[in-house]
């Protein structure tokens, strides 16, 4: 019964997802005008988020040096499709670039270039502050709010670097601010560009070249399994009861229904969750960098456990617990819906302290 149920849920998930698409299309086509506009007019900002870079999160492996590459998360065919085609989309629309700077790091630099828009410099501004320290992000923001044009400053950069700015941009997505001086933001958001897809025709053509690729990105709805690569993963904000910051990346079901869900959270460094409870049991696997959970109805340091990369999680219905990340950190989580968190103190709340 359970296995004849399975397709019919996927088959209406997919239809909803549709019926969702179909309803923020004509909002995310006048969202990419406004920001082209923008650009066009001059005196802008266009923060830009590297291409893709598998696995798309969690930051650089063990060993990583600025100087050298091999030693870092670089872009793939797909990432410098997207860059070329950035660059192209810019001159398409008659884009003028007086500034373009990048983090230091090479997926960034290597995306800077391949955009081809002007002469690339490097920023240490354009890094994530995740050591606690904000002179970073001041420099950021100043760099932000004091621009005057009169054509585009383009900064290519991460997902982490643009959160104080208000936002957590896709990879090769561009996200366009309106400066403004004393903002706390460095300026307000004028409208979103989404990433480039030229990269599907480029998998399009590995496949006719080789029909047994694993690059596909899923399988057909209604057939009872999925199959997703990290570059088919939907990352978006995570709800109110969590933390300001975290990525959410629904694999399978909605947490907000009944039925077996299982999703990823990328929490970034410096988060901390205070004392809470769900209603169901929780199964959690950190698969990159380290969190730290405690068990109690008080947040209290020394309860914390250390749980590294491969950690796993178990954590029964109604028991409060909490939990500090020390690092950029990905974990997996799955249960049965629906979902909720409750804080178990008045004061409780998520965020980053």
């Amino acid at each position: 019964m359970m296995a004849a149920r399975f397709p019919q849920r996927i088959a209406r998930l997919a239809l909803a997802v549709l019926a969702i698409i179909l309803t923020a299309v004509p909002a995310l086509a006048a969202d990419e005008a406004d920001a082209w506009a923008a650009l066009v007019k001059g005196g802008h900002v266009a923060v830009i988020r590297h291409g893709n870079a598998p696995p798309g999160y969690g930051g650089d492996p063990p060993g990583f040096r600025f100087d050298d590459c091999t030693t870092q998360r670089n872009l793939d065919d797909m990432g410098r499709a997207q860059a070329k085609a950035l660059g192209e989309a810019f001159r398409k629309n008659g884009v003028r670039v007086d500034r373009i700077a990048s983090s230091p790091v090479c997926r960034c630099l290597e995306t800077a270039e391949l955009m081809a828009v002007g002469s690339v410099e490097t920023s240490w501004n354009l890094l994530p502050d995740t050591r606690g320290s904000a002179v970073r992000v001041v420099g950021l923001k100043e760099l932000v709010s004091s621009w005057r044009g009169p054509g585009t400053l383009v900064l290519v950069t991460h997902a982490l670097t643009a959160g104080p700015l208000g936002f957590f941009p896709e990879q090769a997505e561009t996200v366009v601010l309106q400066p403004v001086p004393g903002d706390p933001r460095g300026g307000t958001v004028v409208g979103r560009i989404a990433p480039p897809r030229s990269w599907i025709g480029l998998l399009a053509r590995r496949r006719r070249a080789n029909p047994r690729t694993t690059e596909s990105i899923m399988c057909t709805a209604g057939t009872g399994y999925a199959m997703l690569t990290p570059a088919a993963m939907s990352w978006t904000a995570g709800p109110p009861t969590l933390p300001a910051g975290i990525r959410v990346a629904v694999l399978e079901g909605n947490p907000s229904e009944a039925g077996a869900f299982t999703m990823r959270l990328l929490f970034p460094a410096g988060t901390r969750v205070d004392p809470h409870l769900h209603p169901a049991i929780e199964h959690a696997t950190v698969l990159s960098g380290t969190v730290y959970f405690g068990i109690g109805q008080a947040f209290e340091t020394e309860k914390l456990r250390r749980l590294p990369v491969g950690s796993f999680i178990l954590i029964p219905a109604e028991l409060p617990h909490f939990g500090m990340i020390e690092e950029d950190t990905l974990i997996q989580a799955h249960g049965i819906g629906p979902w909720r968190t409750t804080y178990v103190t008045d004061g409780g709340q998520a965020g980053p302290r």
